[in-house]
C-alpha cells in the first residue's frame, strides 16, 4: 500500500517534499524509530537516489518540520530519531480547526525550586511542541517506563494535550497539582525522566502553545514526587 493520502496530507500540512513523505512513512512503518543507516536502507528500498550524507539531510530538513525528533539518548556518533505518528498531526489538526480563535499570551506558570534541591550536572533537553510532549511521552511508556501526571485546573479544562497525556497514563496516574510535569521511572533500570510543561506565547494555533523540560535527573524526580504527595 502507497499510503498516497497520507503522504499528501504530510506534504500539504508539513511542507514535506515528495521523497521526504514517502521516507517517513516508511519509518513509521518501520516502527518509529530510525538511525541514518536505517533511512540509507529507506532510500534504496524506494529507489531513490542517495550520498553518503543524504541520510543526515533527510533527517535534518524532517526534525526542522518538526515531523521526527533526536532522541534524549543518542549521541554524535550514534544518533536516533523518532517519528511523529500522522495520527498524531491529525488531531491535532482537528483541534486547531475546532479551536479557530485559540488561546494567547498565557504564561508559563513557574516552578520554584531551590538549585540546592537537585544535580545541576543533569541531563536536559527542550520539547518543543505538544506533539513532541505527547510522542516522547508514548516512547517512554512502550519502553517500560511508568509515569504519573501532575496537572492544575486550567491545564485540565478543554485541552487536548491533557486528554492525551490522560490517555497514555491513565486515569489512577492522573493527579491535580498547583504545577504541570510528569515523572517517569524505569524500575529495572533505575531510570528516572521529569517533563515540566510550560506555555508560551503563540499566534499560530494550538501545535506551538506548549513547550516542555525533559530532565534525566533522579533527585529531582524525587523531590517532585515528594511535592506533589
Amino acid at each position: 500500500m502507497a499510503f498516497q493520502n497520507t503522504q499528501n496530507f504530510l506534504k500539504n500540512l508539513k511542507g514535506l517534499t515528495k521523497d521526504e513523505s514517502q521516507i517517513l512513512v516508511k519509518i513509521i512503518q518501520r516502527g518509529g524509530v530510525v538511525t541514518p543507516s536505517d533511512v540509507k536502507e529507506i532510500l534504496k528500498e524506494l529507489k531513490l537516489s542517495d550520498t553518503v550524507s543524504r541520510p543526515y539531510t533527510i533527517l535534518e530538513s524532517l526534525e526542522n518540520k518538526q515531523v521526527v525528533f533526536q532522541d534524549s539518548g543518542s549521541n554524535s556518533k550514534n544518533k536516533i530519531y523518532r517519528a511523529i505518528h500522522p495520527r498524531e498531526l491529525l488531531n491535532d489538526l482537528k483541534s486547531d480547526i475546532a479551536k479557530v480563535d485559540g488561546e494567547v499570551g498565557v504564561l508559563e506558570q513557574p516552578i520554584h525550586i531551590k538549585s540546592s534541591e537537585f544535580d545541576s550536572r543533569s541531563e536536559s533537553r527542550i520539547l518543543q511542541s505538544a506533539l513532541e510532549i505527547s510522542s516522547t511521552t508514548q516512547s517512554l511508556l512502550s519502553a517500560g517506563f511508568t509515569g504519573i501526571g501532575y496537572f492544575d485546573e486550567f491545564f485540565m479544562q478543554d485541552n487536548w494535550l491533557y486528554d492525551r497525556l490522560k490517555d497514555k497514563l491513565g486515569d489512577k496516574n492522573v493527579k491535580k497539582s498547583d504545577a504541570n510535569y510528569i515523572l517517569l521511572h524505569h524500575e529495572k533500570k533505575q531510570s528516572y525522566f521529569v517533563l515540566v510543561i510550560g506555555e508560551t506565547m503563540s499566534i499560530s494555533g494550538n501545535n506551538d502553545k506548549y513547550f516542555a523540560t525533559h530532565i534525566q535527573n533522579e533527585s529531582f524526580f524525587k523531590f517532585l514526587k515528594k511535592r506533589g504527595g
